[in-house]
């Protein structure tokens, strides 16, 4: 065999070597692909009348549909969801929908805590509709304006009281809770959007309309 053909053998020899890389490679991400489908499919959870009984209600308390929301004052993703999705949502089904908004603050937000206990502590004076509105309208302001400010947009009455309330280090049993039961339903991030019992991953605003749709139907 003369050079020039132990040339070309190498060449084909690395060709077909690239090609099963290559094809390895793909069928990886193909399976990878397949398997994060999998994962982002709306699924059942259990515990749903635990789920649907949070104290943090908005919306119809008696609505014939509930929704269930698990978010973080510092997620961009939940402001745009309490922002543009939310409203529309309510705007629309009226009366036939409760949300149920549960917290979980997550660990790589360094404010969304103590965000998370400002908005429970405007709960106690019954304007935590207003202050949740507030914190995500405002929500590069967090950790930089004080939570008063928040409060006072949000017109939370007792001024002091809430500043004494935000201003505790004390864990909060009932954002504590709500991150357990987070944790529990295998929730991934945040928004977490549950409708009557099924979770959703990366939902859109015309996935969770029919969502409410098919439960109201039922």
């Amino acid at each position: 065999m003369n050079v020039s053909e132990k040339v070309v053998n190498f060449a084909l020899l690395a060709s077909a070597a690239c090609a099963l890389v290559v094809t390895g490679l793909l069928v990886q991400q193909r399976f990878e692909q397949k398997r994060q489908n999998e994962e982002l499919r709306p699924r059942h959870v259990s515990g749903w009348p635990e789920l649907q009984a949070g104290p943090l209600v908005t919306g119809d308390p008696n609505g014939t549909v509930t929704l269930v929301e698990f978010s973080d004052y510092q997620c961009p993703f939940c402001a745009r969801f309490a922002l543009d999705v939310l409203p529309e949502l309510k705007q629309k089904f009226g009366s036939q929908l409760k949300v149920v908004h549960r917290q979980w603050p997550l660990s790589n937000h360094p404010h969304a805590y103590a965000a998370a206990r400002a908005a429970t502590c405007a709960a106690s004076q019954q304007r935590f509709e207003q202050i949740h509105a507030a914190l995500f309208k405002r929500q590069t302001e967090i950790g930089k304006a004080a939570f008063v400010d928040f409060a006072k947009e949000a017109g939370v009455k007792d001024l002091e009281v809430f500043a004494k309330c935000a201003a505790d280090t004390v864990p909060v049993a009932s954002i504590d809770y709500d991150i357990r039961l987070a944790e529990r339903i295998g929730a991934l991030g945040t928004p977490t959007i549950l409708v009557d019992g099924w979770m959703f991953f990366g939902v859109t605003a015309q996935q969770l309309d029919s969502a409410i749709t098919a439960a109201i139907q039922k």
